[in-house]
């Protein structure tokens, strides 16, 4: 499988305006006061999400998405950072990157949001990178279905 194509998206429309409150919604960068004041509360979640898997640091995390190549999502107990997926293949996924928190707000009540987000980019489905196996169950559940195992193991450098 060829790896997919990661540069800042032009939505056919800008992202939708969320009022103050609970709702779970996007920012597209983290110059504004709100998206700032998010971030530092949400931010633990994400750096443990990102440990989890240790594929980023959070500063890469945040330079991704000063840049617009991922978005940060603020739920009232969860946080997500995701990104468009474009496929040799003419296919977009939204994939979650990472999710932090509760995982069950942030699917059950974010779900719909991601999804009109989704369908805004011109996206064919939303996919959600997990690197915790009890949570497979709980996403097929919601509709998700496997499209992709990744197993990890770890190597030291030196040669044995």
């Amino acid at each position: 499988m060829t790896a997919p194509h990661l540069e800042p998206v032009t939505l056919k429309s800008p992202l939708p305006t969320v009022p103050a409150g609970p709702a779970f919604c996007p920012f597209e960068n983290l110059t504004s006061e709100r998206a700032q004041i998010e971030w530092a509360r949400c931010r633990d979640w994400i750096k443990q999400a990102s440990d989890q898997c240790s594929a980023e640091t959070l500063e890469s995390i945040e330079e991704s998405i000063s840049e617009g190549l991922c978005f940060f999502w603020a739920g009232p107990d969860c946080a997500a950072v995701t990104r468009f997926e474009d496929y040799p293949n003419g296919k977009r996924n939204l994939t979650v990157v990472y999710v932090g928190g509760n995982l069950t707000t942030a699917m059950r009540e974010g779900l719909p949001a991601l999804e009109a987000f989704a369908r805004m980019a011109d996206c064919t489905g939303v996919a959600v990178l997990t690197g915790e196996n009890e949570k497979v169950g709980e996403l097929k559940a919601m509709g998700f279905g496997i499209s992709l195992v990744s197993l990890t193991k770890p190597i030291s450098r030196e040669v044995q």
